[in-house]
């Protein structure tokens, strides 16, 4: 028996690492020539952590679905899978916070409906793809990252500088990039994630895998999230499932068939009360009732496919794979959305659409189509991304764009994006360049800058949505976008600052409005300290004196300490969280256009705010992690953006855990 499994864990370790190497373009490690000489332990050692690098998704270098080429520097972060098993999160929008320059729009409880401002813009700021391709929103180019399966990515790429305005909107200033996990292994994979937070909310995931053939795998998950509420009508149901059908014929093409089926349905009162210090009589207020609940009700089928055509090695060969991203490469796909959101009232669903004035804003389906290429030059990269989507209303979306880089030495690099996009507010031409200097091992210094221009564009009638927005209410438009910063690491020591500098002007028809401009600071650290490490990342805004709607400071610091035992299977992290900001007037969500707005009535009471602090306990024994937490110890009202509270102690309690059969 220990022959046999040695044997198909050979097997297994030389496929995997051929695919690997083919799907990440690396050089693939070789096949054992010999498995019968050597010795099951040694074999079963290397399989155990082969397969538990697999079981976690990680993966070096750039997978299937990936908008980032190999070996470049700049315009970009990874968050792994590996590095979300140690989190306690619920949605995307949880893991996100740290890796983005921004505030958080967020209600009482996950699953409502949340999202970041980037400097005082609007969710439309931050573009979503999955695989390459547009995520979008029903009322909005943003998606709501609520409605997102977390398990469902094998990374998180966070892009900013040239490569968001290539592959994200128009007018996004920065892009998230998810992409689909690809498990290879012997037998049936299974992941189980499951966590208890505060006013009962909880969500639970089953991750199923398993290879079809040599060349095939599938991939199955359901998730579900539900919470009972703090509130009146704060309560939440939401579900969904998902399946991929990956097939690599041979190892220059690789083809993928995806459908996401999500259904959330939640209160429409974000936690505001009669006591709430936040409880003037505003727009938020208006819709208190326990009769008002909003669903939405998603589907998205993709099928997409990524050839090298100089690439000529099969699946099951062994030895190196050049180039990788830095050769010959296209990405396509062709993908249909659906989307609808209504209101419940009562005991009765009644879909926005039917409204006579807004006939077409609640519903929307859209047939795409992606077509991306690299191409290496003699002396550059060329990338070339566009999209075409035509709504079910008749509109159509259309967006291209090129960016080259190039590498002037081993030490800089440069690109500069140009990108034509038509969007619901109008027609723009965009130009976005990025300058990166490497300085010794160590430092780097970078820095972006983005223009936009309008070349058609529609008026709006109304002065308070945010600035930015690109809905139908929208009176501002980003027009320039400026970032300069420095990283600096070495010893388990990072540093990353950054300044920004965002305009926004007036659409045609406002020229009576002044310019909007903002300057901010982001800050993030990595400390080690003897056996602990620090954790630091600090959001400084200048925001002219007439807005409130966010602090002009948050901090959020971690400090903890982590220990390996027995032979490194277990691990322990233990730790405190200490968060604050200052004063904040916040913005409002009006439930029936689904915007975030300013608020009507500019006048607030004082609003008392006090630190949030908790600890916690994470672990990792063998593919099983354990996370407890306990947060706002002080049992004070700490307040988001968006004007709601979070003022109750709260227990946090997870779970991760993988097996193969």
């Amino acid at each position: 028996m220990s022959h046999r499994f040695a044997s198909l864990a050979a097997r297994w370790l030389g496929r995997t690492s051929a695919m690997l190497g083919i799907a990440c373009g690396t050089p693939a490690a070789a096949q054992p020539a010999d498995t019968a000489s050597r010795p099951p332990a040694d074999t079963i050692t290397q399989v155990r952590d082969s397969l538990q690098l697999e079981l976690l998704s990680l993966r070096v270098g750039a997978p299937f679905g990936s908008v980032i080429a190999q070996q470049t520097t700049g315009g970009y972060q990874f968050l792994a899978n590996r590095e979300i098993a140690w989190r306690s999160y619920f949605t995307p929008t949880d893991l996100l916070g740290p890796y983005l320059p921004a505030y958080l729009l967020g209600q009482g409880a996950p699953g409502l409906r949340r999202g970041f401002s980037i400097f005082g813009s609007a969710p439309d700021a931050l573009s979503t793809t999955f695989n390459g391709r547009p995520l979008r929103d029903l009322e909005r180019d943003a998606m709501e990252l609520e409605f997102y399966p977390a398990e469902f990515t094998e990374r998180t790429e966070v892009l900013s500088g040239a490569r968001a305005l290539l592959y994200g909107s128009g007018e996004a200033l920065m892009a998230v990039n998810m992409v689909a996990p690809a498990f290879d292994v012997v037998g049936s994979y299974a992941r189980v994630w499951y966590i208890q937070g505060p006013n009962n909310s909880s969500g639970a995931d089953l991750t199923f895998a398993r290879n079809l053939s040599a060349t095939t795998n599938l991939n199955l998950g359901f998730r579900r999230m539900p919470s009972d509420g703090a509130y009146v009508n704060q309560d939440v149901s939401g579900w969904s499932a998902r399946g991929t059908l990956r097939w690599q014929p041979s190892a220059g093409l690789g083809l993928g068939l995806t459908e996401l089926f999500s259904n959330h349905t939640h209160g429409a009162n974000g936690g505001l009360t009669s006591e709430s210090s936040f409880n003037p009589q505003s727009l938020g207020t208006a819709v208190q009732h326990g009769q008002l609940h909003d669903q939405t009700l998603r589907h998205d089928l993709t099928l997409s496919a990524q050839w090298y055509p100089l690439l000529k090695l099969t699946p099951s060969a062994s030895g190196a794979v050049p180039g990788g991203d830095t050769i010959t490469r296209f990405d396509a796909s062709l993908y249909y959305s659906f989307a609808e959101r209504s209101l419940l009232i009562a005991d009765t669903l009644a879909p926005i659409d039917t409204v006579e004035d807004q006939p077409a804003m609640m519903r929307r389906d859209l047939v795409g189509g992606r077509l991306s290429a690299r191409l290496p030059l003699a002396f550059a990269l060329l990338e070339a991304n566009g999209v075409a989507e035509l709504q079910g209303n008749g509109k159509l979306y259309l967006e291209a764009g090129g960016m080259l880089s190039l590498n002037a030495s081993d030490v800089a690099e440069a690109r500069g994006t140009a990108k034509i996009h038509r969007s619901r507010g109008g027609d723009f031409f965009s130009l976005a360049g990025e300058a990166n200097l490497q300085l010794g091992d160590s430092a780097r210094l970078f820095g972006s800058y983005r223009q936009t221009l309008e070349l058609n564009s529609d008026p709006a009638p109304q002065v308070w949505a945010i600035p930015d927005s690109n809905s139908a209410i929208s009176q501002w438009f980003t027009s320039s976008f400026l970032e300069a910063g420095a990283e600096l690491r070495g010893g388990g020591f990072w540093l990353r600052g950054a300044a920004y500098l965002r305009q926004a002007t007036p659409r045609a028809g406002n020229a009576h409005l002044a310019s909007y401009t903002i300057a901010a600071a982001d800050v993030r650290t990595i400390v080690p300290l003897s056996f602990l490490r620090l954790d630091l990342h600090l959001l400084a805004t200048l925001p002219p004196d007439s807005d409130k709607r966010f602090p002009a400071f948050h901090g959020i610091g971690d400090l903890y300490g982590q220990l390996t035992l027995v032979e490194g299977n277990l691990n322990l992290r233990v730790g405190t969280t200490l968060e604050f900001q200052t004063a904040l007037q916040g913005v409002e969500y009006e439930v029936i256009s689904g915007e975030f707005i300013y608020p009507r009535d500019p006048a607030r009471p004082a609003e008392k705010l006090y630190p949030n602090w908790g600890v916690y306990a994470r672990a990792r024994l063998g593919d099983a992690y354990l996370r407890a937490e306990l947060r706002n110890i002080l049992d004070a009202e700490y307040w988001s953006v968006y004007r709601y509270p979070i003022w109750e102690r709260a227990i946090y309690l997870g779970v991760t855990w993988a097996f193969v059969d």
